[in-house]
């Protein structure tokens, strides 16, 4: 009997799935999603920018979103004197949800036993769907345009001040974003010969938290910018059935080649452009560009 690693029970029950219509020749078509917990499929995966944000589910292929901006600084009025708009709305936005696919390409001895399934269903999963859910969220934060600060001397500083800008327009800082070769820079920091920056014991190794946020590392993040923010000022909504594996026993029959491919629709949008912070960083200029 063959043991099936997979990191949750969603996983598992659609590997087993998987495997079996691909013994008996036939295709099949498994929902991930139980339709009512969003990104209940992505337990035991690897953190991504999925599982530092907001969550929401929808029915409809379009979703809603309604961005607030702080216009301004709370004080005290006269008695009957005008209220002041401290914070506006832009107006509601009507989202259509994207499409994120996947594609893993096999052979029939690959799914001839559930754990074969299991596995490419996590290829599929993390190679390709998070990933483009994370870029999928980084260009939601970029397109509401946070004001770049001034460049800092360090990711360290960056981070610390993206935090503190994130706090002085009322948010509460959660995580930050990298790039991988910022997230070398900070690891590797000695802070002026005191010890790693990030983390006191080599054997155990840095831990993905720096002052008290959670580090997300993405190739899709330009190298030498920092974005700092409050995780309810984002907010990804996937649909109740998505992600969706679809499974294709004849795809290259001649070679004896199969296909499972993956479609995950939903969409990010930011709800509280004022609770996030784009710090640029001295290394900007050389710092080599990863991904």
């Amino acid at each position: 009997m063959t043991t099936i690693y997979a990191p949750n029970a969603a996983m598992e029950a659609a590997a087993t799935k998987i495997a079996q219509a691909f013994t008996a020749g036939s295709g099949q078509r498994v929902a991930l999603a139980d339709g009512v917990t969003a990104f209940g499929w992505s337990t035991g995966l690897p953190r991504g920018l999925h599982s530092v944000v907001a969550h929401g589910v929808t029915e409809s292929m379009s979703v809603p979103f309604r961005p607030y901006t702080p216009t301004g600084d709370p004080a005290p009025v006269a008695e009957r004197a005008a209220k002041p708009i401290l914070v506006a709305s832009t107006g509601v936005t009507d989202h259509p949800l994207v499409k994120i696919p996947g594609l893993y390409e096999g052979t029939t001895e690959e799914f001839l036993y559930s754990a074969g399934a299991a596995l490419a269903v996590y290829q599929i999963l993390v190679s390709q769907i998070l990933k483009g859910i994370d870029e999928l969220v980084i260009d939601a934060i970029t397109a509401s345009a946070p004001v770049p600060t001034v460049a800092a001397a360090s990711v360290a500083e960056a981070i610390l001040t993206g935090q503190a800008n994130v706090m002085a327009n009322g948010g509460t800082p959660s995580f930050a974003v990298l790039n991988p070769a910022d997230y070398v820079d900070l690891i590797t920091d000695t802070a002026g010969g005191a010890g790693y920056l990030n983390f006191t014991d080599v054997d155990e190794g840095p831990q993905m938290a720096f002052a008290g946020l959670a580090i997300c590392v993405s190739a899709d993040q330009p190298a030498g910018d920092v974005l700092v923010g409050d995780g309810a000022a984002v907010m990804i909504v996937e649909h109740v059935a998505s992600p969706v594996l679809i499974a294709d026993p004849t795809y290259k029959l001649a070679t004896n080649e199969v296909a499972l491919a993956a479609e995950w629709f939903g969409v990010a949008g930011v709800v509280a452009p004022g609770a996030l912070a784009l710090t640029t960083t001295s290394l900007t200029a050389d710092a080599p560009q990863v991904g």
